[in-house]
């Protein structure tokens, strides 16, 4: 709320107290909207749902285990790469070439440029694009990255998204410039080895000033990355293991023996079905039938079913086919076992 409108508010909510303003007719401020992270997406089906949006805090913590996890990734691959390197040294000078030796210093630096590139695209854009928009980080602070529209993101998002986070780094500083506040270069190389005076003025690092000044701007903590690549992080909801749902209806099962056992859905189908049964009990009734619709009208068809099936019915029958059914069989199947296992051994047992 701007001052103005602030300012409005207090005022008229003073007139208020005084009475000389209906209290029905006042400003409402509703503050919870104005702190809300949710946001709210509407698919090409015209099916609205929502996301909450990671704050800066978790996705701080998030890049921070990330960045570990670089450190690490990037050192053991670093490890390896010397090891051959002075593999190939000591073979160069058995061989009597160690004129050859110049020339291998200059290719392990174009490697070392190598293996931090392809370590860095490691953590971020291929576990990004594999793993469905999670890192090792946002895995263990329950958060990932989606596009705004709401699908998962691409290979060629994760890509930009990391590409650009190099500019978000900026501005680069070096060690030098912080810590010779505390302890000034001079004094540095009077108590210490100077020849590690290069070294300790010019290592440089992000501050991430860029990065940290969009995430504050933009209402969905979106950093410059993610508007480049229109992605967004949210929390995520698939971590939460809810278990089976439970069907009070009684011609769910029975509406389920009517399924062909020849229906075999796709894993994507099955995890949409799943997350609609498990949000149903929120939904009005016309609602789930609007919603079960856009799923249920295809399949009545292709079952043989009669077109006035009832919609929302159909797909708790289909989850109960593929979710619940074979978990009650395999329970059974396993207490026929046990059970027989256990006559067995009565009948083989000692007299």
């Amino acid at each position: 709320m701007a001052n103005g409108d602030s300012e409005a508010w207090v005022s008229e909510q003073r007139q208020v107290a005084r009475g000389l303003v209906p209290e029905n007719q006042a400003i409402r401020w509703d503050v919870s909207q104005q702190l809300d992270t949710t946001e709210r997406i509407v698919t090409p089906e015209n099916i609205a749902f929502e996301q909450h949006c990671a704050g800066i805090f978790s996705r701080g913590l998030a890049f921070l285990i990330d960045v570990i996890v670089f450190a690490v990734v990037w050192l053991v691959m670093l490890f390896i790469e010397w090891m051959l390197a002075l593999a190939v040294i000591w073979a160069a000078i058995q061989l009597g070439v160690s004129s050859l030796l110049d020339d291998v210093f200059f290719i392990v630096a174009g490697i070392n440029l190598v293996v931090l590139f392809v370590s860095y695209w490691l953590v971020w854009g291929w576990t990004e694009s594999r793993f469905n928009g999670r890192t090792l980080g946002k895995l263990a602070l329950g958060i990932r990255t989606v596009s705004v529209s709401g699908h998962p993101i691409n290979g060629w998002q994760a890509m930009v998204r990391s590409i650009v986070r190099g500019v978000e780094l900026m501005p680069f500083v070096t060690w030098g410039m912080v810590v010779g506040i505390i302890i000034p270069p001079r004094t540095f190389a009077s108590q210490y080895d100077p020849s590690f005076l290069p070294l300790y003025t010019s290592m440089p690092f992000g501050t991430g000033l860029i990065g940290l000044l969009f995430l504050t701007l933009f209402p969905r903590f979106q950093r410059l990355g993610d508007i480049v690549a229109g992605t967004m992080v949210v929390y995520d909801r698939s971590r939460k293991n809810p278990g089976l749902a439970e069907l009070e209806d009684p011609r769910t099962a029975a509406l389920a023996e009517f399924i062909p056992t020849s229906f075999r859905p796709r894993r994507e189908l099955v995890k949409a079905i799943s997350v609609y049964v498990h949000r149903r009990a929120r939904l009005s009734e016309a609602r789930r039938s609007e919603i079960a619709g856009h799923i249920a009208k295809p399949l009545l068809a292709r079952f043989g079913m009669l077109p006035d099936t009832n919609y929302d019915l159909l797909i708790c029958a289909i989850y109960y086919r593929q979710l619940i059914a074979p978990d009650a069989t395999e329970k059974a199947e396993a207490a026929r076992l046990a059970a027989k296992s256990s006559a067995l051994r009565t009948v083989g047992g000692p007299a």
